[in-house]
């Protein structure tokens, strides 16, 4: 296997983290690249995705990525106060920040 991914699924009854599963897969492999499969952008603040770098990253050794997708389940927008009508505002706004945050910007 050279790549294990966590997903993410984000509604009332169902939302899964990946920063801390990510780092115990991390402490017990050695080779296996490690990622968000997928830090969902139209839906979710790419906050979220940084801390699975945070997390997985020093333990990896390098092996942690970050992979961005803009698709997502219509469901999700008011779990995060966001209106279906600024999908496109919100891409760009969420890719910008993501950016900024690897950056070690604000």
């Amino acid at each position: 296997m050279d790549f294990f991914g966590i997903g993410e699924h984000h509604t009332d009854y169902f939302r899964c983290g990946r920063g801390r599963v990510l780092a115990a897969i991390a402490a017990r492999t050695e080779k296996i690249r490690l990622g968000s499969a997928v830090t969902v952008l139209s839906s979710d603040e790419p906050g979220p995705g940084v801390p699975a770098l945070l997390h997985a990253g020093p333990v990896s050794g390098g092996r942690a990525e970050v992979i961005l997708g803009r698709g997502s389940s219509i469901e999700s927008f008011p779990l995060f106060g966001y209106d279906l009508a600024d999908y496109e505002e919100t891409i760009r706004r969420e890719g910008h920040l993501f950016a900024e945050l690897l950056k070690g910007g604000r």
